[in-house]
């Protein structure tokens, strides 16, 4: 079946002349006529209207017509993802790739792109979908991304920067196998006594300084005596740090997020964590600081040529980024002018 007899059947079987589903659509009659002849490739805007409309998902129209957008058919998931159920999901186009990603991953709550359906392996997008080439992937573990987000789509509003939980080390190897544009990492080569080395890279790439922060023990200020320890993830740069310092006569419990684990030290007054100084000291926990960790940024030497890259670099230059970033305790801001 082509493009156009299946949106011609579907359009039929709710009883709609062409008038209507044009009027449906918000586009002329002439339009609707010649999407059903093939006679025009829809815009994405178009094909995701059409397939909310006429309960058909984007794979559908994709496989019966190449869409002007050139959706792709590869479909991978971050950070090795297999849904059971439904699930609401942001999507990005990465090298010709579209990746899924959970909004449970994601640092902000963020409207969804689409549902998964793992049944059907369909992906069914919402009226308000975004282009998956507008939305920019950024995995790591810095707190602060949200400003970042907040800064760029103020500098670039057809771009959308989606920062993603992950540990330096998953960070990077999703980078490494082009699920991220981005990656934020703070990895330490014990035997350099470096942190982020370039020579853990082999593809062409650019690496941007970006913030050092400290990281250490964090408690609350009214603690009794501790009987357990908050720690990152195995993999984690944060775990690597509990292994090397301690405390390791108290019962560990792993989280996945530094977020996560500093909430369950802030309700426990018999916890520590081992976290970031800035979000500690934020959420009104005592922090005593261990190391100080330089977080930066991975990116492909080929995305200086894309359209996101110059408005994402603007916004790392911006005075509003640097203000906020300056006013947080343990932390330092690397990139300067």
């Amino acid at each position: 079946m082509t493009f156009g007899e299946m949106i011609q059947q579907a359009r039929r079987q709710r009883q709609w002349p062409q008038s209507e589903l044009a009027r449906r659509l918000g586009v002329s009659r002439q339009t609707v006529v010649a999407l059903e002849s093939d006679q025009h490739a829809p815009s994405f805007e178009t094909a995701v209207r059409l397939a909310d409309l006429l309960d058909l998902s984007l794979d559908q129209l994709a496989s019966a017509h190449r869409l002007s957008t050139s959706v792709p058919t590869q479909m991978l998931w971050l950070d090795a993802v297999s849904p059971q159920v439904p699930i609401p999901i942001v999507w990005s186009l990465i090298q010709g790739v579209r990746v899924l990603v959970p909004i449970s991953l994601l640092a902000t709550p963020s409207p969804p792109d689409a549902v998964y359906n793992p049944v059907s392996g369909e992906v069914r997008p919402f009226p308000s979908a975004r282009h998956p080439e507008d939305v920019i992937l950024i995995g790591g573990c810095d707190p602060f991304v949200p400003w970042l987000s907040q800064i760029f789509h103020a500098v670039s509003p057809q771009h959308f920067l989606e920062g993603v939980w992950l540990s330096s080390t998953r960070a990077l190897e999703s980078w490494r196998a082009g699920l991220l544009h981005i990656a934020g990492t703070h990895l330490f080569d014990a035997e350099r006594g470096v942190y982020n080395p370039d020579n853990w890279v082999s593809i062409d790439h650019l690496k941007i300084p970006y913030i050092a922060w400290e990281e250490g023990l964090a408690t609350r200020p009214d603690h009794a005596r501790l009987q357990r320890v908050a720690i990152r993830d195995p993999g984690s740069e944060a775990h690597a740090l509990y292994v090397r310092r301690g405390p390791h006569d108290l019962k560990a419990e792993v989280f996945r997020t530094h977020q996560a684990l500093l909430d369950a030290v802030a309700l426990h007054p018999t916890w520590a964590g081992v976290g970031l100084g800035p979000q500690a000291v934020l959420m009104g926990l005592d922090f005593t600081p261990w190391v100080l960790e330089h977080y930066d940024l991975w990116i492909r030497a080929s995305d200086a040529k894309s359209s996101w890259f110059p408005p994402f670099e603007q916004a790392l230059r911006t005075k509003e980024l640097a203000r906020r970033l300056d006013a947080v305790p343990h932390l330092a801001r690397k990139w300067r002018e």
